[in-house]
């Protein structure tokens, strides 16, 4: 699954690119647009159920600047009994980067 998103000047720190903090942001609005998507977000709605995050991690190794845009590619990497996982690929659009 992918997903576009504007990179925009108030996700900014002190050094001027993308904080840390909007990357997990980033990640995070992936995570749930996927969900939604294979219905994952409708059976919690309404069996009042559904995924938790256990763990996240980040690879930090290209930093993003303003402005610009990224596609966040999504996909499941494992499926165990009672739990999946799920990886994050960042694609920068600007120049068309894979990080």
């Amino acid at each position: 699954m992918k997903l576009n998103l504007r990179i925009d000047w108030s996700e900014l720190d002190y050094l001027g690119h993308v904080n840390n903090i909007s990357i997990f942001k980033y990640v995070q609005s992936s995570r749930v647009e996927y969900l939604n998507k294979i219905g994952l977000a409708v059976d919690q709605q309404e069996l009042n159920t559904g995924p938790i995050l256990a763990s996240c991690k980040c690879d930090f190794r290209h930093p993003f600047f303003y402005p610009g845009q990224i596609t966040i590619q999504s996909s499941v990497t494992f499926i165990r009994n009672t739990s999946f996982g799920i990886s994050h690929q960042f694609i920068e659009k600007m120049e068309n980067k894979t990080f």
